[in-house]
């Protein structure tokens, strides 16, 4: 049984969970992304926050790349460590990822290739986190929950600002391994495809290095920063858009989300 953890990055178990009742102050799987005006239907493979598969919690930082068409994301070590953002004056805000399959629709990855029932990794916000946490509290857990979830406008969170719950895949009292084996029966897949994703391998931070070869713009980022001005309007569905474009020391930005 594996215990909470607390790291240097990211934090695990009540130490995680925690993080979302708090008062504001790169890997392989493909990150879950609305469009704005569309909808999709997806299933959590996890968010029980038990012993054996506690929480995960770490900051992370949005920003420009160089010829982006979507968002790009780092997880955040802190100025301290090397933060790239974090030493150019932008703030972090509080991360919670999930593992999800998206139901429908079937969706384009960016070589073009079509996917179905597939895994994605979901990363959410402070407000959505608590929502999902008294959802978890209450029906005891999230592993094989079924949501719609629909992005209203370019402003709203970019996981989704409307979430609708649907069913609970499984029987009551199922254990996370059994309640996926029981998703990957209800979506006719192979059991791998249901398997939680490793996220202090898949989140894992990024040199400063590696990620202005990989294309990072932390002048676009500073200067879109600038644009947002001082006040901080709660994003539906998301938390208050605190975020990897926030100027340290000068407010928080009106928004961590590049608008695509």
């Amino acid at each position: 049984m594996s215990e909470p953890q607390k790291n240097d990055w990211f934090n695990t178990g009540q130490a995680a969970v925690a993080q979302a009742t708090l008062k504001s102050g790169g890997g392989g799987a493909f990150r879950f992304y609305l469009k704005a005006g569309t909808e999709a239907q997806i299933i959590f493979l996890d968010g029980d926050n038990t012993p054996e598969e506690p929480a995960f919690n770490y900051r992370e930082h949005q920003y420009d790349a160089a010829g982006a068409r979507a968002p790009h994301y780092a997880s955040c070590v802190g100025a301290a460590r090397g933060c790239a953002f974090c030493k150019a004056g932008l703030q972090p805000y509080e991360a919670w990822p999930f593992t999800i399959i998206q139901i429908a629709p079937s969706w384009t990855d960016r070589d073009g290739k079509e996917r179905t029932n597939e895994r994605r990794l979901l990363v959410v916000k402070k407000e959505l986190m608590q929502r999902l946490l008294r959802y978890l509290q209450q029906h005891g857990g999230l592993t094989g929950t079924i949501w719609t979830v629909y992005r209203s406008n370019k402003k709203a969170y970019t996981a989704g600002d409307d979430w609708q719950f649907k069913q609970k895949v499984g029987k009551d009292g199922m254990k996370a391994d059994d309640r996926r084996k029981a998703v990957a029966e209800f979506l006719k897949i192979d059991p791998e495809r249901t398997l939680r994703i490793a996220y202090a391998e898949e989140l894992r931070p990024q040199s400063e290095q590696e990620l202005l070869a990989g294309g990072a713009d932390i002048e676009a980022t500073k200067a879109r920063a600038a644009s947002w001005g001082p006040s901080t309007p709660r994003e539906p569905g998301g938390g208050s858009r605190e975020g990897s474009a926030a100027p340290a020391g000068g407010g928080r930005g009106k928004g961590a989300e590049v608008e695509y």
